[in-house]
């Protein structure tokens, strides 16, 4: 993927997505904004001279729902890598998270909203806001975040694979 940061100016990265099952893989987009269903998702971004390696590790309980997402950023200037966990406790009724509580980085509160129509996501962190929009096929193409670290990502996917269940 390329991307166009306000703050970090343009940039490049690669995702990888780990799932237990291709069944998993094709439920995430049964409603977009995508349910999550990943076990997890590497990502190295480069970006204004750096380049960082985002490890999300995800945990679910036995509705399928998301539990927990552990989020760890390396390498990180001066404190070498940030870790973040964020602990779900209520949920939409298509089984995506919509309150929690994140650890790391001072904690707080985190609420989500969800609009199907528009495609996007709001989550809401502390002094911070972040809205994801997603294209028809549940894949990221702009987030805009405002508060502490005010953004704006867009992102363009330069290929995608196509997955039959």
């Amino acid at each position: 993927m390329t991307s166009m940061d306000s703050v970090g100016g343009p940039g490049t990265g690669t995702q990888t997505t780990r799932f237990a099952s291709r069944s998993d893989l094709v439920d995430e987009v049964a409603v977009v904004p995508p349910v999550s269903r990943a076990l997890g998702t590497t990502t190295v971004t480069s970006a204004a001279g750096l380049s960082l390696t985002t490890t999300a590790t995800h945990t679910y309980d036995g509705q399928r729902r998301l539990m927990s997402t552990q989020v760890v950023t390396t390498p990180i200037p001066v404190i070498g890598s940030l870790t973040t966990i964020t602990t779900f406790s209520s949920w939409d009724a298509s089984g995506r998270p919509t309150a929690g509580a994140a650890t790391g980085a001072g904690g707080s509160t985190v609420t989500i909203s969800y609009d199907n129509t528009n495609r996007t996501v709001t989550q809401n962190t502390g002094p911070n806001t972040c809205t994801q929009t997603y294209d028809q096929n549940g894949i990221i193409i702009r987030e805009v975040c405002t508060g502490t670290t005010a953004s704006t990502t867009v992102v363009t996917v330069n290929s995608t694979q196509q997955v039959c269940k």
